[in-house]
Order: C-alpha cells, then sequence, then structure tokens
C-alpha cells in the first residue's frame, strides 16, 4: 500500500515546485542586494525577500514532513537538490543581512546554524553518503561556498557556535583538506572550489587562534580527520598545492597562492606542528608551487604567496631541535629556489622577507648530514665558474658565503674522512687503567666516548659508561637529530681548533691560573655555530675560575657544579684538564655540548688530550 494518496502526492509535488520557486526568487533577490548593485533594484529587492521570507514556504524543503519520504542521496537527487538550493540560498541571506542597511532582515532567520550543519553533514562527502552522480561539483561548491560566508561574516556567531559544536570545525576544515579528492582538476568549479574552501579553513583558524585555546580546538579537529597523524595532514597540503599548481589561474584567481601558502604557514605555526620531520612531499610540491608562483612575479598576491611559502619554511627548518627538515629542502632544491627568487626580486625594493635561509644554511653546513645533502644537490659549486656559465657567476656574486663556506667545510670533512685522523687525535676514554692504549679509537654507538680496544670498553662500561650511555636515546642524547658520523666531526674540528690555536688557549688558562691558582671549573669553547673564517677557522673561548655561588645556593647546586661545571680535574702530577665544549646549531636549539675529551693546557700539544 503506498505511503500517500495520489491527492496527498499531487499536493506535496505543488508544495515542492512553490518552494523551489520561492527558492530561485529568493537567491535572485537577495543577488541583487550585493553592493555592486544600484540603491533602487536594492530596495526592491529588500521588499521581496522579506516577503518571501514571511510567507515561510522557501525552506519548507528542509522540514521532515519532505525529507522523510525515501531519501537518496545521488547528487541530481530531488533529495540532495532541495537540500542544496535551501543551503544555497542560505549562504546568500547570511551574506547579504552581515551590512548594516539589512539588519531587520537578520532578526528572522531561515535556519539556526545547528539546523544548517545538520543537513551539511547529511551530504557531506567526507560521510559517505553522497553518491557522485551529475552535479555533483556543484554540490562541493555550495558547501564550500556556504563555508567560506559563515566564516567570513558575523564570524563571532560561529565561533560561539563552535565551541558548543566542534564538529562544524571538522566539516569545514574535512572539505578543506581533500578538496583534491573530492572535485576533478578542469572541472568549472576546480578552481573555485580550492578557492572559497581555503578562505573559510584561514578565517577559521584566524578566528579562533583569537579565542583562548582555540588553536588547539582547531588543530585537534583537524588531525582527527587523518587519525592524529600531522605527517599525513601535511601530505594532504602537499595535494593540494599540487592541484593548485596544475590549475589555470587568470590574474584575479593567483590569490588563492597567497591564501593556501598563508594557510598553510598558519598551520605550520601551530603548537602541536611543534618540531615535525615534515614529508618530503610537502617540500617537493611547496617548492614546485614558488616555481610557478615565480612566472607571475609582478603580482603582489604571489610575491606575499611566494613569502608565505619561505615563512614555512624556515618555521620548519630553525623552530624544530633537528636538521631533518634542513636536510630533506636541501634535496628537493631549496638553494635553486633561493638564488631564482634572488635573481627576481633582489634588486627590486619590496616590503617582503623572504627570510635568510642562505644564512641558515651557510651555518650549518659544519653538520656532516647538511654538507652532503648540500654536496648531493650542488657538487658543481666546488669548481670555480667558467665565463658562460651565468647562474654559477650569480651564485658566486650574490651567495658568496655559502659558496665559500661549502668548499671550506667540504674540504675538511673529507679529509676528515679520507685520513680518519679523529682515529689518533681522539683519546680513549678508559682513563682508569694504567696499560698502554693502543695507537686508534673507535667511538661507542652514543657518541659519548671512544674506545681503544674491546677491554678498555669493558672496563670503562662497567665502572661508568653504563650509567650515562645515551644508545638508546641517540647520538648525544638527541634522539636521532644526530648521526654519529656528525658527532664525530664536530669532535675532531673542535680538536683541530684547540690544535690550531694551541699556544694561545694554553696562555689564556694559564693566565687564570694565575690570578686563580685553585680554579673549580675551565673550559675550552668551540664556537661551530656559525659559518667558518676564509681560511676554514673557528672563533673560541677558554675560562677559568672559581665558582661564584651564593652561600645558601651552594648545598642545592653542588651536584650541578660535580655534573657540569666541575670541569679542571688533577688528573696526575703537573697534568691539569679543561672540559672541551662545542656550540652547534641544531634547527632552533644552540646546544653546548661537553665532548668525551679533556685538555691538558700545561703539556705540549703533542698528547694534550686526556
Amino acid at each position: 500500500m503506498s505511503r500517500y494518496t495520489r491527492a496527498q502526492g499531487e499536493a506535496k509535488s505543488r508544495q515542492y515546485q512553490q518552494a523551489l520557486e520561492d527558492l530561485h526568487t529568493l537567491q535572485t533577490e537577495l543577488k541583487k542586494m550585493l553592493p555592486n548593485t544600484p540603491v533602487a533594484s536594492r530596495n526592491s529587492s529588500f521588499l521581496k525577500v522579506k516577503a518571501i521570507l514571511n510567507r515561510g514556504i522557501a525552506f519548507s524543503l528542509l522540514d521532515d514532513d519532505f525529507q522523510n519520504t525515501a531519501p537518496s542521496y545521488e547528487s541530481d537527487s530531488v533529495h540532495v537538490c532541495a537540500i542544496i538550493e535551501c543551503l544555497s540560498s542560505f549562504s546568500l541571506w547570511y551574506e547579504v543581512t552581515g551590512r548594516p542597511e539589512y539588519a531587520s532582515l537578520a532578526q528572522k532567520k531561515p535556519l539556526e546554524l545547528a539546523e544548517v550543519f545538520h543537513w551539511v553533514d547529511l551530504i557531506h562527502p567526507m560521510n559517505g553518503r553522497l553518491i557522485r552522480t551529475t552535479g555533483y561539483e556543484r554540490v562541493i561548491g555550495t558547501l564550500t561556498g556556504l563555508f567560506a560566508t559563515i566564516t567570513r561574516k558575523r564570524i563571532k556567531e560561529f565561533v560561539q557556535f563552535a565551541w558548543s559544536e566542534p564538529h562544524a570545525i571538522t566539516l569545514i576544515l574535512g572539505l578543506w583538506l581533500n578538496y583534491p579528492t573530492y572535485i576533478e582538476l578542469g572541472t568549472e568549479d576546480s578552481t573555485g572550489v580550492a578557492g572559497t574552501g581555503t578562505i573559510a579553513a584561514l578565517a577559521l583558524f584566524e578566528a579562533l587562534d583569537e579565542e583562548e585555546a582555540g588553536e588547539a580546538l582547531v588543530v585537534e579537529q583537524l588531525l582527527r580527520l587523518e587519525g592524529g597523524s600531522r605527517r599525513r595532514v601535511l601530505r594532504r597540503i602537499a595535494e593540494q598545492t599540487d592541484f593548485i599548481r596544475q590549475l589555470d589561474l587568470h590574474s584575479s584567481w593567483r590569490f588563492l597562492w597567497k591564501i593556501h601558502f598563508g594557510m598553510v604557514s598558519t598551520l605550520i605555526h601551530s603548537r602541536q606542528f611543534y618540531d615535525i620531520v615534515a614529508p618530503r612531499a610537502l617540500f617537493d610540491s611547496t617548492l614546485a608551487g614558488v616555481r610557478v608562483c615565480l612566472q607571475t612575479p609582478d603580482e603582489e598576491a604571489v610575491v606575499v604567496g611566494v613569502e608565505k611559502a619561505f615563512e614555512m619554511f624556515r618555521f620548519l627548518i630553525c623552530n624544530t631541535s633537528h636538521t631533518m627538515n634542513l636536510v630533506r629542502a636541501i634535496k628537493m632544491g631549496v638553494f635553486d629556489v633561493v638564488v631564482d627568487i634572488e635573481r627576481i626580486w633582489g634588486g627590486v625594493e619590496k616590503d617582503h622577507d623572504f627570510g635568510d635561509l642562505d644564512c641558515v644554511l651557510e651555518s650549518n653546513l659544519v653538520i656532516p648530514s647538511v654538507l652532503r645533502a648540500f654536496h648531493a644537490r650542488h657538487a658543481d659549486l666546488l669548481e670555480p665558474a667558467g665565463r658562460s656559465e651565468l647562474r654559477r657567476i650569480f651564485i658566486a656574486k650574490r651567495f658568496g658565503n655559502v659558496v665559500r663556506s661549502f668548499r671550506t667545510m667540504w674540504a675538511q670533512y673529507t679529509h676528515a674522512k679520507e685520513t680518519r685522523s679523529w682515529k689518533t687525535i681522539v683519546p680513549c676514554s678508559n682513563t682508569i687503567t694504567d696499560a698502554a692504549h693502543e695507537a686508534q679509537v673507535r667511538a661507542c654507538p652514543c657518541g659519548e666516548a671512544f674506545y681503544c680496544s674491546d677491554k678498555c670498553q669493558r672496563d670503562h662500561w662497567r665502572v661508568e659508561h653504563r650509567l650515562i650511555c645515551h644508545r638508546d636515546d641517540g647520538v648525544w642524547g638527541y634522539g636521532g637529530s644526530l648521526s654519529l658520523d656528525d658527532a664525530v666531526f664536530l669532535t675532531v674540528t673542535s680538536l683541530n681548533v684547540i690544535k690550531r690555536h694551541d699556544a694561545e688557549i694554553k696562555a689564556k688558562l694559564a693566565a687564570s691560573l694565575t690570578d686563580d691558582p685553585k680554579p673549580t671549573y675551565g673550559a675550552v669553547r668551540i664556537e661551530l655555530n656559525d659559518a667558518p673564517s676564509r681560511d676554514g677557522d673557528f672563533e673560541w673561548e677558554a675560562f677559568a675560575g672559581e665558582d661564584e655561588e651564593d652561600t645558601e645556593d651552594a648545598e642545592d647546586q653542588a651536584a650541578t657544579r660535580v655534573t657540569v661545571v666541575q670541569s679542571l680535574a688533577d688528573v696526575g702530577e703537573q697534568k691539569v684538564a679543561a672540559s672541551v665544549m662545542v656550540l652547534f646549531n641544531l634547527g632552533e636549539l644552540y646546544p653546548e655540548h661537553e665532548l668525551p675529551v679533556k685538555y691538558d693546557f700545561l703539556k705540549g700539544i703533542e698528547g694534550g688530550f686526556v
């Protein structure tokens, strides 16, 4: 038995047609009330819109009585089309009533935000109900347009709603994050969906960021879309960048680069993304996108887009506790893009900041993993440029410090690798034996100790090293941020600086002993956090003296003095040894690490390390 009689069916059909007519008229008249139409026309449309809303038929398509009749979720079904027509009309109403002159219309809401997002949830593609048929792109375009309107107009109202219904945030971010999978390249709405989806996400993020704990709420909902994985979120963003790069953007739409990279930079700067090792796809796609931007260098929005992209790069590279993002950026060609930016905009006065990645790179080339990555991509810079090699000539002129540091550090690194000089310079860490040590040492996997034999390693392990070994915490205890090769090279480079300045360092430390014959601390600090000088040298400091502590704090700080400050020790007659410290870059960190070596500055340089 049919659910409705023929008469009921005909009545419902007439109601449906009347509601559709009212919705179409409502949309037409609301568009006339936008600022780009004459005042007289707007006044006439205002009265018509008011009459339609008072009649109360237009949005009856969302009444339970209509929606409960065998709903179908094909994107061109009557059910879905009715929802889309209502949401399109609501979006226009929301846009128009955000203007002060139409405040009276805002008093009579056709739908509450909770109702709007209820219907959005039903047809949102991430929920798996919507079936892709004819009209699918219109559904996606309507939703992104609606989100852009809601997040730009009367944003405080939406923020208040979002706190109580955070799923609304998920719906907006879900459409933005995955729009490349929801709409095909080359379709009529592809550019508009990318633009309005990004506008909505960026406006949402910026609005909630002003609220206490608002940023955390947005990022939490975003991560939930990808099972809590930050890297998967960044891979989706890489797909967005590739999508935009393949769009045929006309001049009026190139602002998309500005808001896209602006959104990515905003997200990367959030607390939850701190210290992430970004996927290679993010660097690759971003650099490809920047190269597209450089094809239209005179457009302001494009310039800002590139600025935002490099703002993101700098944060990923510098605001971390590792060098992996820098290594990946180098491998993907970030220096080539830095060079291109300098060639295009270097001589132009612009109020934009593309970062100082060349300086960051220059000061990090002392880390072998960074150095090797740069060499793999730019080995040609080791040789002088020929007369016809205009690009290399330009690099040598504008980025001479980078080239000089690269050549200097590569020469030092290859010499250290070929001669394996560290095996004879670094002393055995086992100082508890009277037996003669073997000539060469090998490093413990933690990088904190060196041993000349298995026996020395076993003896030292039992007595001391087993208590402090960072084998399970990564080299030097940095959780994988440094390789053993990095640590060994930093060690041998530091010792070579001491050997080079032996006389000066001994004189400075000896003078300290004259002033204070019973010092409690002393160290030689090698500053590898800056680029080397033209002759491959590094800055250093040497100091010794008595630790000045308030007597009331002395007891509390005793343990600290023993483990950290007490670096001058009697190791036998006529032997006084100072700690050797190395200061280096590790993302945003400038750690000062004590090497497993003491410098006996009362001895001659031969055998001066103990």
